[in-house]
């Protein structure tokens, strides 16, 4: 293996390494404000905590991480996208493949483990509006990002 070729694949798997850590960072945040912002709108009088001050304070921490996370994942992801255009041997490459494919796995595991939530809640009698909004928020977040990479593997 030539040095250009090694510095070429350190330098793919660094990118692609940093920006699935920015989606992951950016999909968790987007999630985690709107989960605070369904707890403000949608109050549980059993857990007042959780719609005040403390709602509050975390959803700066999430948008912190949201300002910080997004446009670095998508700089990379444009960046990346575009030398996978012009270059073949980027848009197959094995750590593109890995990181999109562990990332699909982690999205199947969340919608998972939110669909099994769901049902457990539904036979415990967990009916209620802020409930349901909490887990179309993560169903939401989670299959964007699994029906985008789904997307992209199959455009390459």
């Amino acid at each position: 293996m030539n040095k250009s070729l090694m510095e070429s694949t350190a330098r793919n798997f660094f990118m692609y390494i940093l920006m699935f850590i920015a989606l992951y960072i950016t999909a968790f945040s987007a999630s985690g404000t709107l989960w605070q912002l369904i707890n403000i709108a949608v109050e549980d009088p059993l857990l007042p905590y959780a719609s005040g001050s403390y709602a509050k304070d975390a959803i700066k921490g999430f948008l912190s991480a949201l300002i910080v996370a997004s446009p670095m994942f998508i700089f990379l992801a444009l960046k990346l996208n575009k030398e996978a255009a012009k270059f073949k041997s980027i848009a197959k490459s094995a750590i593109r493949k890995w990181l999109t494919y562990i990332t699909l796995l982690v999205a199947a595991i969340v919608v998972l483990i939110t669909l099994i939530t769901l049902v457990n809640g539904l036979l415990n009698g967990e009916t209620t509006l802020r409930f349901f909004l909490h887990v179309a928020d993560v169903l939401l977040v989670t299959g964007l990002v699994f029906g985008y990479y789904l997307w992209d593997l199959k455009k390459v």
